[in-house]
């Protein structure tokens, strides 16, 4: 074995010179060390996966479209919003052939279900139907699933003032319930939007973007919706956008500001797949448009009255969004096929008429196939 050794470490030296050689040797030893499970063992890949898409450098508002909307001849349909959704997470063979399957589940508006019925969940592996043995809630030690890609835009006008404390410390702990693999973006807009932060997977560059906001002048809320869409359009994964504001989009005068229209801020949103969750705080807010906002976007309304309750705002919007502890499952059957044979098994589950798809490995015995036919 040390020859192997050896001549695999000169090989490793060998290819470090080449740029190009060294990538396509670290994409060869990540495909032989496979993925790894939160129990220890391999997860399935499953069929169909999609890998996120490189985003692009954000764009500034002044190079962006007045007319930015779609149209019903631009081949871009308008999101409904139902995507109700099933993904294997994991599989656990170490108790085979007990099996123990991680999922999650959302429901028809994209949020994470909190209970699922066991009469609606069917299991086939490789095409035969196998006896569900328990179903039950679950929070996994890692939580993996799509990444998640938001832009917080944050009001930044001089009426924030009184509430400035509370939003920037609510806003923190909401970054910091991002997982790995999530990005995040800043705004604050109050005559015009600002790019406080760039896309960025690193919490403490979000929180110093959000300790840069500093409350003066009026509120271009909708040039900042425009901004965030813009600037997440091309992730993949997850998108959104969660704004927090204390009134409308005016100019002091009553008169609007942004240059953007509410119209089409909606549209860039719609049009990027990006749900806007939007919190309302104080008394006075432009609740109406807040709520058309979120509502056409397939977001959410919140309303914080004095700003005290921000942080429970805020976890409720990261729930929604697959970064609370809830919508995930653990189920357990026990195979019809108890051969440790090391083949590749299929399984298919069901809920209801979702259904999500994966493989795992089949333990191999140490006397398989002497013992096949006894």
């Amino acid at each position: 074995m040390k020859p192997r050794f050896l001549g695999f470490g000169v090989l490793c030296m060998a290819v470090a010179f080449s740029p190009a050689h060294a990538e396509l040797l670290s994409k060869l030893l990540g495909v032989l060390a496979g993925p790894s499970s939160p129990y220890g063992v391999a997860v399935p890949r499953p069929l169909g996966a999609t890998g996120t898409v490189e985003p692009s450098p954000p764009a500034a508002l002044e190079e962006l479209p007045q007319d930015f909307s779609p149209s019903e001849g631009d081949g871009v349909p308008v999101p409904t919003w139902d995507f109700k959704r099933l993904d294997i997470l994991g599989v656990d063979r170490t108790q085979f052939p007990e099996i123990l399957v991680l999922f999650a589940a959302k429901d028809a508006m994209g949020f994470p279900e909190t209970k699922v019925d066991r009469d609606l969940l069917r299991l086939t592996e490789d095409e035969a139907p196998q006896p569900v043995l328990g179903v039950e809630p679950t929070i996994p030690t890692r939580h993996p699933g799509d990444p998640l890609s938001v832009a917080i835009l944050i009001d930044s006008s001089g009426s924030m003032q009184r509430y400035l404390d509370s939003v920037q410390a609510a806003a923190i702990r909401f970054t910091q319930r991002l997982r790995e693999g999530d990005q995040g973006a800043v705004v604050g807009f109050c005559n015009q939007p600002i790019l406080l932060t760039p896309l960025t997977e690193k919490k403490w560059k979000l929180e110093k973007g959000i300790h840069k906001i500093s409350p003066r002048g009026f509120t271009a809320m909708y040039d900042a919706i425009r901004m965030g869409a813009q600037n997440l359009k091309d992730c993949g994964g997850t998108r959104a956008m969660v704004l927090i504001s204390d009134g409308r989009d005016e100019d002091g005068t009553g008169r609007q500001l942004s240059r953007t229209s509410l119209e089409t801020a909606i549209s860039a949103a719609k049009k990027a797949k990006m749900p806007v969750f939007a919190i309302g705080i104080g008394q006075d807010v432009g609740r109406p448009i807040l709520e058309r906002i979120a509502d056409e976007t397939g977001g959410g309304y919140l309303h914080s009255p004095e700003g005290q309750d921000l942080d429970r705002l805020y976890t409720e919007i990261a729930r929604r969004l697959g970064r609370g502890d809830e919508g995930y499952f653990k189920l357990v059957y026990r195979s019809t096929h108890p051969e440790k044979d090391g083949s590749t098994r299929t399984i298919v589950l069901w809920n209801d008429k979702t259904r999500a798809v994966a493989n795992y490995p089949a333990p191999r015995g140490l006397l398989w196939p002497l013992t096949k036919g006894f």
